[in-house]
């Protein structure tokens, strides 16, 4: 039997899984326009948080810098400190817009 940490890994999978299944949009010309979808699944997305549920945060979910702060917990300031540390400048994976903007040269 899985112990607690294992089961509350697979509960998340589950949902994000379910999710993921559950939202996508048929590539048919009755299909719904991707901005009501990325709407409809951020509604979701907000509704799955407030039940301390996750979201794999690469996706078409916009995803702000409190958003990843809340998704990384107790564990951002470790992160936030790696990347001070480890980039500075601000240079890798600048893309998810995990800590804002890139600081200017």
């Amino acid at each position: 039997m899985a112990r607690g940490g294992d089961r509350r890994r697979a509960a998340r999978v589950g949902v994000a899984g379910s999710f993921a299944l559950l939202k996508t949009a048929a590539p048919d010309t009755g299909a719904l326009p991707a901005d009501t979808m990325i709407t409809a699944n951020h509604a979701l997305y907000e509704q799955v948080r407030s039940l301390g549920g996750y979201q794999y945060p690469v996706g078409s979910i916009p995803t702000t810098p409190d958003d990843w702060r809340a998704h990384f917990g107790p564990l951002w300031p470790f992160l936030a400190d790696a990347k001070r540390r480890y980039d500075p400048r601000g240079i890798l994976t600048p893309g998810p817009g995990i800590f804002g903007s890139p600081p200017a040269d």
